[in-house]
């Protein structure tokens, strides 16, 4: 499924590639049916590219055995892209279930408190050859990172939710010390994006189209994204609603940053996070 920007004054759908795109703007940034962005463009070329656009019907060796709890870790394949998981079992019962269902990645936890799922998208052994393309991602002055994801999970309430670029961390909710990402806390429905570098933070939340607090709610998709432009500016993206972040501070500029996607049991009782839609990229001039 390519993603596609259209322009807004001139219809016409072009297709991330090597060579211009979309001189001028404003322009809309898609996956498929989903408008995740829509912006005037800071570059007008891009170069060199890094791409994540795992299938996410495609899961090699998803389901969870003894060997991957109480804070093992293992690689699997998601679409061909190398991924690095990491599961906490709070009773070493293998719950835990990575899988496809209708073409969507579905993460279930198992049914004790603070049981989690980690996925970085970082390779491993044989699938972390050049064609794997799964990064790493770092800002850089002259370059342009763009993060998406639609995604729904089963209890919007009892459960923490981390997605975005992260360094690979055996639990990323709570221990993550860099990187560019969403989170949201168990007890809350609110997500805030959240920059971090060397586990010091600055963090935004997310509004709706009324410029009220942003929130998830029980089995409903939300689409979320944000757009890093140089060192200067970080906007993220709910429901197409943009929110620039409040500083960049502490936004990373020295720790490799992989697609990371976490989610954490707030009560004892299995969770379910679907995800539909991934992608992330980064242009260089």
């Amino acid at each position: 499924m390519p993603i596609t920007y259209t322009s807004v004054t001139a219809p016409s759908e072009l297709a991330i590639a090597p060579g211009p795109v979309a001189a001028g703007g404003p322009v809309r940034i898609s996956y498929g049916d989903d408008v995740f962005f829509e912006l005037t463009p800071g570059m007008a070329e891009q170069g060199r590219r890094i791409l994540v656009e795992p299938d996410l019907s495609n899961v090699v060796d998803g389901t969870l055995d003894a060997v991957r709890t109480a804070g093992a870790s293992n690689a699997i394949s998601i679409g061909g892209q190398g991924a690095f998981v990491t599961v906490v079992d709070g009773d070493a019962d293998a719950g835990e279930v990575i899988n496809s269902v209708a073409g969507r990645l579905v993460l279930t936890t198992n049914d004790k408190d603070d049981d989690n799922i980690s996925i970085c998208l970082q390779g491993g052994g044989a699938m972390n050859a050049p064609s794997m393309k799964v990064g790493p991602f770092l800002p850089v002055a002259a370059s342009e990172i763009v993060f998406g994801i639609k995604a729904k999970i089963s209890d919007a309430t009892q459960t923490d939710l981390l997605f975005g670029l992260t360094v690979c961390d055996a639990e990323p909710v709570g221990g993550v010390t860099d990187g560019i990402y969403f989170l949201k806390g168990d007890a809350d429905t609110q997500p805030d994006l959240v920059l971090e570098k060397n586990s010091t933070a600055t963090t935004t939340a997310m509004l709706n189209a009324a410029g009220a607090a942003a929130a998830v709610a029980d089995n409903t998709y939300f689409t979320a994204g944000f757009i890093v432009q140089g060192l200067t500016t970080v906007t993220g993206y709910w429901d197409g609603v943009a929110t620039n972040a409040s500083a960049v501070t502490n936004i990373d500029d020295d720790e490799r940053l992989y697609v990371n996607i976490s989610i954490v049991n707030g009560e004892a009782a299995a969770k379910t996070l679907t995800i539909e839609k991934l992608f992330c990229y980064q242009t260089m001039i």
